[in-house]
């Protein structure tokens, strides 16, 4: 049973995490950072590129990272299944602030 809750767990903070791309750039948008007109503004190639594919990729690397929790001892193999989900976002964030200070 409790294999089963960690199956459950690490797929939980994986689809978490790969919906990070979506989390941040909604939050960025409600929160006002950035407005309707910024994919036309910096062109939808560019935030194409740099923010949807490179959140996806790290968020890639951090799911293969995240294979520790299995492996882990303690409570520390709870952080593993942490940094997919909060990695992402962060490099998300950072990349839309950079980007809505260029337009």
């Amino acid at each position: 049973m409790r294999r089963i809750v960690d199956i459950i767990l690490f797929i939980f903070a994986n689809l978490l995490g790969f919906s990070s791309t979506a989390i941040s750039y909604n939050f960025a948008y409600l929160s006002g950072l950035i407005d309707t007109a910024f994919p036309e503004t910096i062109g939808e190639d560019v935030l194409y590129n740099d923010f949807f594919l490179g959140t996806i990729i790290t968020w890639a690397v951090c799911a293969v990272f995240s294979l520790g929790f299995f492996f882990a001892k303690g409570k520390e193999r709870y952080l593993f299944l942490c940094v997919p989900v909060i990695v992402p976002m962060i490099y998300g964030f950072n990349v839309l602030n950079g980007l809505a200070a260029l337009s």
